[in-house]
């Protein structure tokens, strides 16, 4: 008999979600134990094998994690730091397991554990243009991490892409409001998102900017990940690192992830969106 952990979803957003779907796994790799999750809004973890769930009522003698996934809070940045002597996480899947103290996860990527064997279409590329901030009371730039525009793509980087992929299939996957991409594609906007991880897994090619459509891509490893960085401004791509734990805007994103920026020069580890 042991005590079973419950996880506790601070944020329920798709992303927020995704990106923790490894961390069951390396926690079962870890203790043998799978985790439970009483939140009938958690979609993400339906077909995850190392958790069970469960109503309410049957959790209230189980012990928490609080799931906050990105790097917030100074007590687990400080952690991780002196943990891996590195202000940079090699991973969401390592920076997770190191707040539950668990040093070599096995498994780097988020999983849904739905579609990795898909056949992959080699002419096939899937785009998301548009994302957002929901949650209450929080702007929609974060002028302090160095945002100066919003989590979407402009204009002229969406005509980029179209120009750079004539005579790929290019598909569009988002909600069914976001900014439409241009000439011939396929839209796709608005459908399940089970049906959209499986469009992912089946394309050559992600293009996306920092989104939950984002961390559905992060799944799929043998999809190449192309990612626009729209929001964040010339001076911050120049000071910060992917993955730095001293601003959560940066740590949100992947180093398995291609990076343009939306400049028509290089910045730094950046590429320009003209390259994309």
């Amino acid at each position: 008999m042991y005590v079973r952990h419950r996880l506790n979803f601070i944020f329920d957003a798709i992303g927020d979600q995704v990106c923790t779907t490894s961390f069951p796994e390396n926690y079962y790799n870890e203790t043998g134990k799978k985790l439970a999750i009483d939140n009938p809004k958690i979609w993400a973890f339906k077909y995850n094998p190392y958790v069970e769930f469960f109503t309410p009522n049957q959790t209230r003698t189980f012990l928490t994690i609080n799931f906050i996934p990105d790097t917030r809070v100074q007590e687990l940045a400080t952690r991780y730091q002196n943990s891996y002597e590195n202000l940079a996480i090699g991973s969401q899947a390592e920076w997770l397991c190191s707040n539950a103290l668990i040093k070599n996860p096995k498994l780097r990527h988020p999983r849904l554990y739905r579609y990795e064997d898909e056949k992959i279409i080699p002419n096939k590329v899937v785009v998301h243009t548009t994302g957002k901030i929901n949650r209450p009371n929080e702007p929609e730039i974060r002028y302090g991490l160095g945002e100066d525009a919003t989590r979407s793509m402009s204009q002229n980087i969406i005509e980029q892409i179209a120009e750079n992929y004539d005579g790929w299939d290019i598909y569009q996957i988002g909600g069914k409001n976001d900014t439409p991409m241009v000439g011939k594609f396929t839209d796709l906007r608005g459908i399940d998102l089970w049906e959209t991880a499986q469009h992912i897994a089946q394309s050559a090619r992600f293009i996306g900017i920092n989104s939950g459509m984002m961390h559905i891509a992060h799944c799929y490893p043998r999809v190449e990940k192309r990612i626009v960085m729209n929001e964040l401004s010339n001076e911050a791509i120049s000071k910060w690192r992917i993955g730095d734990i001293r601003n959560l805007s940066f740590a949100w994103y992947d180093s398995a992830s291609t990076v343009f920026n939306k400049t028509d020069h290089d910045i730094s580890y950046t590429y320009s969106y003209r390259k994309i």
